[in-house]
């Protein structure tokens, strides 16, 4: 019953940052600029806030959440270096993406 509980928590998570990037996408502003300040206020909310309040539900489930909202911010911020010269930025941080949703994943087990 939990293995469902965390695969639809992940799942809704991302249906809900594909919606942010398909939002964000069909704005009139600036791309980049968007991008840089939905992941640093994603970045601030879990670093200050901790989450605590999903403590009371179960640990894992607090730590399934917070890596997962980590990954999209650390996902935003590498949208910022796609398009520039400098790649190696954006794989770098990719690869960061990738890592934290690893061990979203690996937590909730």
């Amino acid at each position: 019953m939990k293995l469902i509980y965390y695969v639809s928590t992940t799942f809704l998570f991302l249906l809900f940052a594909y919606s942010v990037i398909q939002y964000i996408r069909r704005s009139n502003k600036d791309k980049n600029e968007l991008y840089s300040l939905i992941s640093l206020g994603i970045f601030l909310f879990v670093f200050f806030t901790d989450l605590k309040f999903l403590d009371t539900i179960n640990k894992k489930f607090k730590y399934l959440i917070e890596f997962l909202l980590l990954s999209f911010s650390t996902y935003l911020f590498s949208l910022i270096f796609k398009n520039s010269a400098n790649k190696w930025i954006y794989y770098l941080f990719s690869l960061f993406t990738i890592l934290l949703f690893l061990m979203a994943i690996l937590f909730s087990i």
